[in-house]
């Protein structure tokens, strides 16, 4: 019942996965591999998830107003709810099942929203997308670095890449804190790496 909130590619889906493959020069299962278990960039857009919002809302109030419909279809007499059944009407099971999908499906979108990153007053799309670069990059075993020219564009591969694929993905981001944050957490993997290297060194020889 929620096909309009997150509706079905037009193709297979894939196509942002094909293009940052190209740009990159690597395979597109690479790419696939990069962002897997990370979130659907479309999916948690501020505009999507406000989209997504509004529906719980909507389903809630739908589901609400069933059930106090269904309380009070109860207070009616045996054999007035016998005459609204011989008119057609809608009985009091079949508000009842109204009810518990309307409920089923409020909580099923009250979960999903749950279950996304909180946004704060970061673009979490973008940032979703940053991640799967800095994978991608960390597997390829190539440089992530950040920098920009005087104009505002990226100066290196992996900010040129981190802006390419937002745009792949359709969102509507700015590249560089998202990039930047992707840089900042790769130089916090290489310390503690680098931390664990040494302790083991120092181990050894002591």
């Amino acid at each position: 019942m929620t096909e309009d909130i997150f509706p079905e590619s037009d193709d297979d889906g894939c196509e942002p996965f094909r293009s940052i493959a190209a740009h990159v020069h690597c395979s597109e299962d690479d790419v696939f591999a990069a962002f897997a278990g990370l979130p659907v960039p479309e999916w948690i857009t501020p505009t999507h998830l406000q989209s997504v919002r509004a529906a719980t809302q909507r389903w809630n109030e739908a589901a609400r107003h069933a059930r106090n419909l269904q309380h009070t279809l109860m207070r009616l007499t045996d054999h007035e709810r016998v005459q609204l059944r011989v008119a057609g009407a809608v009985t009091v099971e079949q508000i009842a099942h109204l009810q518990s999908v309307l409920d089923g499906d409020a909580k099923n979108l009250n979960e999903w929203l749950t279950s996304q990153p909180r946004a704060g007053r970061e673009n979490i799309a973008a940032a979703a997308v940053a991640e799967g670069i800095r994978r991608l990059f960390r597997r390829r075993r190539k440089r992530i670095t950040f920098g920009q020219h005087p104009e505002g564009g990226p100066s290196t591969e992996f900010g040129r890449a981190v802006e390419f694929s937002i745009g792949a993905f359709g969102v509507l981001a700015d590249w560089r804190r998202p990039a930047q944050k992707a840089k900042e957490k790769q130089d916090d993997i290489q310390g503690r790496l680098m931390s664990i290297h040494m302790a083991a060194i120092n181990r050894t020889k002591g």
